[in-house]
C-alpha cells in the first residue's frame, strides 16, 4: 500500500488480493443466490484528491479487479459472472461556505463479464450525478439532480435461461437487463436531533 500526503494534494493506491471459498452468484429465473465455485480476485485501487483551494476540491478512484474461479466445472470457464474488471469515479466539491456546499460526480462502470467464458459483455455504464445542500442549524435542505445526462445505459444485466409459456421447456438463454432510471430531480430534508 503507499499513501502520500500534503496540503493541498492526498494520493494512496493499494494492491488486493481476496479468496473466496464459494461465489454467491445470481440465479435469473429464481431471482436469488446461489453457493458456486471457489474464487480468487486481485486488484489495484488508486484515490487521489486534491483541493485546489479552501472551496474548491477534485477527487479521482480508480479500482482494476481480475476475478477468476479457482476450480474447473465441465462445460464451464473460469471467469465470473456478473464481475466487474474497472471502476472509475470522478467528482468536483465547492464549499463557498460552512452551511452550503454543491457536488457533481462522474461514475463509469466497465464491461461486466456476464458468462464464465467472457463471450458475453454488454455495455459499459456512465452516469452523471449533481448535489446541493444548505443547512440551517440542525436542518439540511438538499436538492440532487440524478443522471443528469439522461442516459439509457444499463444498470445492471445478466445472461440466464428464462422460458414464456410459448417457448421450449428448456427455456431460452438471453441477456436479461434494469435500465438506468432516467434522469431524476430528489429533494431532501434532514433534521439533526
Amino acid at each position: 500500500m503507499y499513501y502520500h500526503e500534503n496540503e493541498q494534494f492526498n494520493l494512496s493506491a493499494a494492491l488486493w488480493t481476496l479468496e473466496l471459498d464459494s461465489e454467491l452468484l445470481f440465479v435469473g429465473d429464481a431471482g436469488n443466490t446461489e453457493a458456486d465455485r471457489p474464487s480468487r480476485r486481485s486488484g489495484i485501487e488508486i484515490a487521489a484528491y486534491y483541493w485546489l483551494n479552501d472551496v474548491l476540491s477534485r477527487d479521482l478512484e480508480l479500482s482494476w479487479t481480475r476475478s477468476r474461479f479457482t476450480r474447473g466445472e465441465a462445460g464451464e470457464d473460469n471467469c465470473v459472472m456478473g464481475s466487474l474488471p474497472f471502476i472509475a469515479s470522478l467528482g468536483m466539491h465547492y464549499q463557498p461556505t460552512s452551511v452550503w456546499d454543491m457536488n457533481v460526480r462522474l461514475r463509469h462502470f466497465g464491461e461486466r463479464t456476464l458468462d464464465s467464458f467472457n463471450d458475453e459483455r454488454p455495455s459499459s455504464l456512465t452516469v452523471v450525478n449533481f448535489g446541493s445542500h444548505y443547512k440551517i442549524q440542525n436542518v439540511t435542505l438538499g436538492v440532487d439532480v440524478l443522471n443528469i445526462l439522461d442516459s439509457e445505459d444499463h444498470d445492471i444485466d445478466y445472461l440466464y435461461e428464462s422460458r414464456l409459456p410459448c417457448e421450449a421447456a428448456a427455456g431460452v438463454t438471453d441477456r436479461h437487463f434494469h435500465p438506468i432510471e432516467p434522469r431524476t430531480v430528489r429533494f431532501s430534508l434532514n433534521y439533526a436531533f
